[in-house]
């Protein structure tokens, strides 16, 4: 599970504020093994982060927990946030 132990390392690396600051934990990790598919969730009530490797692109998505099957894209609510637009899709993660 090399791959999994990287992007673990690279999502703990680019969330460390979120993991140190403010106790988010990581709640599943799983290494699909096929095309370097890699998943890693971060958990810290009200929120979870999704951290998904699909075929090499990396997506970041976002929830509440008490609606964990409603995922979002986190570049979709920073624009609704925000009120400007950011554009979706792959991301680098490291």
């Amino acid at each position: 599970m090399a791959n999994e132990s990287a992007l673990l390392e690279q999502v703990e690396a680019a969330f460390a504020p979120l993991v140190q600051q403010w106790a988010f934990r990581v709640v599943e990790s799983n290494d699909s093994g096929a095309f370097g598919n890699v998943l890693v969730v971060l958990e810290r009530q009200p929120i979870r982060v999704r951290v998904a490797s699909d075929r090499g692109d990396v997506y970041i998505d976002v929830c509440s927990t008490s609606e964990p099957e409603n995922w979002y894209p986190l570049a979709s609510m920073l624009s609704a946030l925000a009120h400007v637009t950011i554009a979706a899709g792959p991301c680098g993660v490291g």
